[in-house]
């Protein structure tokens, strides 16, 4: 039960709380990897030497939002978000006194919600929400007032699926003192009316949400956990369907039979298609970790995780992510046969869920690793983080990707700033294009505890394209780029051909390209220049002669017949090696004007000269001409 109780029984602020935080879109995969130098956040702030990152959320590529706490110089904790744009983070902000952010959300770059707690004037426990428009972060708005008539409310999880359409859950304690699980709905960035949930099936008093998931505005599910008559804890699941928040389900009964199940987390691809994943206790008093899918709108049945592997207790997923129908991530933890607490992922493809991996085994020398959070960026390519012990007795915080199905090495992160030895990683979460953010706290040389956030980039890999004059001439440099652009225009050149674009193969029975097309850059290539003979046409050349008196004019027509194009050019009619006549042609045809003072009597021989285009060649004509 501490898993459940925790929260409930004086978690408020406490060192090490975490929501998990979930992105689930599609993005891209076969790129390579790196998990960016770690940076301290609050430092400033952090003037009580204890701060803690709880949750991080990620709209795009190097554009997040991370919330948690600080604590001041009085000791008091203070509620602080930091916003990293364009891949740089900046200065954390203030957003309430003696209060903690539990969740953060952000539908774009610029558009954000969060949610936690914060204690009022009397003491008492308060919940509370603060949205980010345009970048601006805004006041914070106490919620769940209403019902929350014993001083003790959070908001424990966030989930936007719009700018200003958001959800939030988590739990209050009403006149009879019992805890009571509530969802409260962000309609054009308006909060409403807090409601309660699971008040029918909690006849013991101890209900709470701690995950919230909305693929679509007004289409939401929550999970978390409620307490029966029998004084029996059950797991169960509410659907929001067209801004409707539905009767509560109960869910894993048949595997709860022991009396201790609960939802940890709750992942939505599309509305109505949804994983949930948590822990219950069997015959044999053990936890075990469970998930659960909705198809469709309808839950199926709980399906027990890492069972091959709990020799145990402690076991339990604490993070599910979903990128697409069908194909979802989780992970958590387990005890194995040594009594050593392992962290562990495991994969559903195409509605099955697979086996699970044990990750940080290499790293978990002293025998006790968890996974927190779980973030998928698309099908098959994800993020992990949480925390295992070293051969020394510290807690190292970690992270471990998944790239195309597979899990690869996890990465210690803080290592070099935890030198008090406690780390954690409490939160991950993917933006569309893969990249990532994670965020926790270490505790630094003076035993103070410090806000920590790390980014993951997923770089892709550059891909050169090389060249071929394939029988032309000149030179063209490869081309190395990682996204689809535009190819080098042609600069080979063959004589007595036409370049008529690029192949695959020098043959031309590959796939071609146009020239400046845009290639997909994914593959090492070597382009072919494609040639085509240039079309020799046929033409004639026609002068008609011409017979006339002395001391008239000579008129000579000239006319040139082609297969292609209007012949254009200039002709040149001479005598005895000298021009006596220059005139262009219009559409194939000119005429020279010529004195025949010029020639005398008698016959004489003129030459007609053209200057070929690009089509035609150059050519000479002789014709006779006759003056009397």
């Amino acid at each position: 039960m501490r898993r459940i109780l925790a929260p409930l029984l004086g978690a408020f602020l406490a060192v090490g709380a975490f929501a998990a935080a979930v992105v689930c879109s599609a993005g891209p995969a076969g790129a390579d990897i790196a998990w960016r130098t770690r940076s301290e956040v609050a430092g400033s702030l952090n003037t009580g030497g204890n701060a803690v990152i709880n949750s991080v959320s990620c709209s795009s590529d190097g554009n997040c939002a991370a919330g948690g706490y600080y604590k001041d110089s009085s000791g008091n904790p203070q509620a602080l978000i930091v916003s990293e744009v364009a891949g740089v983070w900046g200065t954390p902000s203030e957003v309430g006194d003696d209060a903690q952010i539990d969740s953060v959300s952000c539908s774009s770059a610029r558009n954000c919600a969060a949610g936690g707690q914060y204690r009022d004037g009397s003491g008492h426990s308060q919940a509370f929400v603060i949205d980010k428009v345009m970048g601006v972060w805004g006041t914070p708005s106490e919620v769940a007032e209403l019902l929350n008539t014993d001083g003790v409310a959070a908001i424990d999880s966030v989930s936007c699926s719009s700018h200003g359409n958001c959800a939030a859950g988590g739990y209050y304690e009403g006149d009879s003192g019992h805890s009571q699980a509530f969802v409260i709905d962000e309609v054009a960035g308006v909060w409403g009316t807090a409601r309660k949930v699971a008040g029918t099936l909690n006849a013991g008093g101890w209900a709470w949400i701690p995950s919230v998931s909305c693929p679509a505005h007004g289409y939401c599910a929550a999970g978390g956990f409620y307490t029966d008559g029998s004084g029996n804890t059950q797991a169960f699941v509410v659907s929001e369907v067209a801004g409707v928040w539905r009767t509560p389900s109960e869910l894993a009964a048949s595997l709860n039979t022991d009396g201790v199940a609960a939802i940890d987390s709750v992942s939505c691809s599309s509305h109505g298609n949804c994983a949930a994943g948590g822990y219950y206790e069997g015959d044999s008093g053990h936890s075990q970790a469970f998930v659960i899918d909705e198809v469709a709108g309808v839950w199926g049945t709980a399906r027990k995780v890492a069972g091959t592997l709990n020799n145990g207790d402690d076991t339990g997923i604490s993070s599910i992510s979903c990128s697409l129908v069908g194909n979802c991530d989780a992970g958590g933890q387990y005890r194995d046969d040594s009594g050593q607490i392992q962290a562990f992922v495991v994969s559903e493809v195409a509605g099955v869920w697979g086996m699970p991996n044990e990750v940080a085994g290499s790293l978990n020398v002293g025998g006790n690793a968890w996974i927190n959070s779980v973030s998928c960026s698309a099908d098959g390519n994800c993020a992990a983080g949480g925390y295992y012990k070293d051969g020394s007795g510290d807690t190292q915080a970690f992270v471990v990707s998944e790239v195309a199905g597979g899990w690869g090495m996890p990465s210690e992160v803080a290592g070099s700033l935890n030198v008090g030895g406690n780390a954690w990683i409490n939160s991950v979460s993917c933006s569309a294009d893969g990249n990532c953010a994670a965020g926790g706290y270490y505790k630094d040389g003076s035993g103070d505890t410090q806000a920590l956030v790390v980014s993951r980039e997923m770089v892709p890999p550059s891909y050169a394209v090389t060249f071929s004059a394939n029988g032309g001439s000149g030179t063209m440099s490869a081309k190395t780029e990682s996204v689809p652009t535009a190819l080098t225009r042609n600069a080979f050149t063959r004589s007595s051909y036409t370049f008529t674009g690029w192949n695959t193969a020098a043959s031309g029975s590959g796939t071609a390209y146009a020239d400046r097309a845009t290639y997909p850059f994914n593959a090492y290539i070597t382009l072919y220049a494609q040639w085509k003979v240039e079309p020799r046409p046929r033409e004639i050349m026609t002068v008609h002669p011409a017979t006339v008196l002395f001391g008239a004019k000579v008129r000579l027509r000239v006319h040139l017949f082609g297969r292609m194009g209007t012949v254009s050019g200039r002709v040149k009619v001479s005598f005895a090696g000298k021009t006596i006549c220059s005139a262009s042609l219009a559409n194939g045809v000119t005429v020279c004007l010529m004195a025949s003072s010029w020639l005398g009597h008698g016959r004489h021989r003129l030459v007609v000269k053209f200057r070929g285009s690009r089509y035609y060649r150059s050519r000479n004509k002789s014709v006779v001409v006759r003056v009397s």
